[in-house]
């Protein structure tokens, strides 16, 4: 398969001074790498932030039981380049050592607005979800109002998710973002020698699940991967995350469309590993 034919020419990390946005950066290098993208990375000022500082009753309050400072925007706008100036040196250290091309933005303003303004000109939007919870790793308000509204392609990553395990799993679904999201899981797959997972959705009173495994189960000879076809139950939104579990995906590629976003984001939500939902039109 031709790299080209991904259509990943530019992705965009969403930066601040977490870890796990770190971790975002470093999945999202190693996917512009593979696709010979351009890797961008932004930092947002956040206005609310700089506002809350102007008001003359707002207070920081040490979680070590220092006592409470007073906030002023002088301090905040400082520790917000230190903070952007960290983010760009962690994207040039990363971009330099894969050897990509990169660029640094810095936008002030509504986090979620200016994230979802700037991918008006990527391919693909990278963003951390949060730590894992009770329920698995949850997503944070941007990460979920960007996964939503699917502007483009939207990688999560879910913190650690490389650090054991190595299998690439697709939802081979019917239509065109389902084949856009078969020819990404191929290409990650295949470019890394890593084995591949085809999940097959088998709906309950729905007779094409059988046909559909048996197109992938001859679709995927001759892959230099190993390659694994498997129907999955769908009547659950627990389903997608139960297979994923049982199988040890390190990703779950799967296609999508701006109108299924929400739904589509409760069904993933709690899944262990990093997801890559692959805009398409249906």
């Amino acid at each position: 398969m031709a790299e080209r034919d991904t259509g990943f020419r530019r992705i965009l990390v969403a930066l601040d001074a977490t870890r796990d946005s770190l971790e975002a950066l470093e999945q999202a290098a190693a996917m512009a790498s593979r696709m010979e993208a351009e890797l961008v990375g932004m930092f947002v000022e956040d206005i609310g932030l700089l506002n809350l500082a102007s008001l003359p009753f707002a207070r920081e309050v040490s979680p070590f039981g220092a006592a409470a400072r007073t906030l002023d925007t002088a301090t905040i706008e400082k520790e917000l380049k230190l903070q952007a100036a960290q983010a760009r040196r962690a994207l040039a250290a990363t971009a330099e050592r894969l050897h990509l091309r990169w660029e640094f933005q810095v936008a002030r303003g509504k986090v979620e607005a200016e994230i979802l303004a700037a991918t008006a000109r990527a391919d693909m939007v990278a963003l951390a979800k949060a730590r894992a919870g009770a329920g698995g790793p949850r997503l944070g308000h941007v990460s979920r109002a960007v996964a939503e509204s699917m502007p483009c392609s939207v990688l999560l990553a879910a913190p650690e998710a490389r650090t054991h395990r190595r299998r690439v799993a697709v939802i081979f679904a019917a239509g065109r973002a389902g084949e856009a999201a078969l020819r990404v899981a191929i290409r990650l797959a295949s470019g890394n020698g890593r084995p591949l997972s085809v999940l097959v959705p088998a709906v309950p009173g729905e007779t094409k699940a059988a046909g559909r495994e048996a197109t992938a189960n001859r679709r995927f000879q001759g892959l230099p991967v190993p390659v694994e076809v498997r129907s999955i139950a769908m009547a659950r939104a627990a389903d997608i995350r139960i297979a994923v579990a049982e199988i040890g995906a390190e990703i779950l590629v799967l296609g999508a469309t701006p109108g299924e976003g929400p739904d589509l984001v409760a069904s993933i939500e709690g899944c262990g590993c990093t997801i890559l939902l692959v805009r398409g039109e249906g």
